[in-house]
């Protein structure tokens, strides 16, 4: 008597293409087969057209892998600055359309940043030494982000350290501007584009067409993106200045330090600032300043942009050269 054995196969995910049932049911129906006859137990054992259809034997079955989607949320208020490296997809080529919000990018590569597409690239002979024999080449990066409705009201900001070379960039499929230099960085204003309690999508196009370096320059966003959320009265962007002025003449006694803030005002309506600035001790807590600078209290037009008058401080060192404040911490209100 010819014994027959079932078994199931498995997708490439591990996923089982007949159910525990179907198997079972198979089993049973060769074991009564066998009692009755030799003939048809052969027959399912070798299978023939009489074998049963199941789903893995049909045109219509789906096995390929779903795709993951991150999504960043953006609801805390009480963080200025936060990373903006995570979860972007890449594109090596160009991509008509890419720009726009509903773009299919599901195909496209995730990555985190700082990203360089030439390194991955093919040696090539017909490229210059300086670029290492790397192609350059356009590169196109989108990101995913929801902002939460708690950021209505605020001012959005996304700062660029470097991208190499000639970014454009586009939010919800509004072109923001572009930056042709590779090495400096660069910022744009989110807040007219935003939409508050959906989901949102910023776009970068990289063109980096060689020769263009010295040196090896990579290609892509090379550097760190963050993205700023203030209140519509805050420090302007690089708006803190620190100087000692007579350093090398006081650098063996008390040492003047000038602290200075711009403040912005992005408003509807012009507005009464007192800027509180605190100078903190090299190594010492947050939470106890050493330097008290009195507020400064001035009018901010709508729009405007106004720096405060230097405060100034003389601090003798405990002993040895001057050591430089930590922490600079300045607080419109």
């Amino acid at each position: 008597m010819t014994v027959g054995t079932c078994s199931a196969k498995r997708t490439r995910g591990g996923r089982w293409y007949t159910s525990l049932g179907i198997r079972r049911a198979l089993c049973a129906l060769a074991t009564g087969a066998m009692i009755l006859s030799a003939t048809p137990v052969a027959a399912i054992a070798e299978g023939t057209a009489d074998t049963p259809e199941v789903r893995s034997q049909s045109s219509m079955q789906m096995s390929s892998v779903p795709e993951v989607v991150y999504v960043n949320n953006i609801s805390d208020t009480g963080i200025r600055t936060q990373s903006f490296n995570d979860n972007w997809k890449f594109y090596l080529g160009d991509a008509s359309g890419a720009e726009a919000q509903a773009f299919d990018d599901s195909t496209w590569e995730y990555v985190t940043l700082p990203h360089d597409y030439s390194i991955d690239q093919d040696y090539s002979p017909s490229m210059e030494a300086e670029s290492a024999y790397k192609p350059g080449g356009v590169g196109w990066y989108r990101k995913s982000f929801y902002v939460d409705q708690a950021l209505a009201g605020k001012q959005v900001r996304i700062d660029f350290d470097g991208v190499y070379m000639d970014a454009t960039v586009w939010i919800n499929g509004t072109q923001l501007g572009n930056h042709p230099y590779g090495y400096t960085p660069f910022s744009f204003d989110l807040t007219p584009y935003l939409k508050a309690g959906e989901e949102n999508v910023i776009t970068v196009k990289v063109n980096h067409q060689t020769p263009s370096s010295r040196w090896y320059s990579g290609s892509g966003i090379g550097r760190n993106v963050d993205l700023v959320v203030t209140g519509k009265v805050a420090v302007a962007k690089d708006g803190v200045r620190v100087t000692s002025p007579d350093l090398q003449a006081q650098s063996s006694g008390a040492v003047t330090t000038k602290l200075s803030s711009t403040v912005s005002n992005s408003g509807d309506a012009d507005v009464a600032v007192s800027l509180t600035q605190t100078v903190f001790p090299k190594g010492g807590s947050l939470s106890r300043p050493s330097v008290p600078l009195p507020p400064s209290r001035k009018r901010l037009l709508q729009g405007r942009q106004r720096p405060s008058s230097p405060s100034s401080k003389q601090q003798t060192p405990a002993s040895g050269p001057p050591s430089p404040p930590t922490s600079i911490r300045c607080e419109p209100r």
